[in-house]
């Protein structure tokens, strides 16, 4: 297989796959399908995981996440809204679902 991707031209892109998952993410929340809480702990729990491109600061948010539930700083939608705004800036990399391929 990367022999197959080291013949395509043009630059790598190896952000591409999480920029979609974080585009996808959004539209998911904005279409009520799921709370922005929730995406933000399943990512959380990624990036536990797997170390993710520079900017994409989830731990933080998580840690705003716990502080406001413990009622020491902020709330929760609050952080859920500036969370939400940090996945907006992904949409124009989710992929388009409304024929089934992606």
């Amino acid at each position: 297989m990367q022999t197959l991707l080291d013949e395509v031209p043009g630059q790598a892109t190896p952000d591409l796959a999480g920029q979609m998952l974080l585009g996808h993410a959004f539209r998911l929340i904005a279409a009520g399908a799921v709370r922005c809480e929730q995406v933000l702990l399943r990512l959380y729990s990624i990036a536990r995981l797997e170390a993710l491109p520079d900017g994409w600061d989830i731990s933080g948010f998580e840690d705003r996440l716990s502080l406001a539930r413990d009622k020491v700083f902020g709330t929760v939608s609050e952080v859920t809204e500036s969370f939400a705004e940090f996945l907006a800036t992904f949409e124009p990399y989710a992929p388009d679902i409304s024929t089934g391929n992606i």
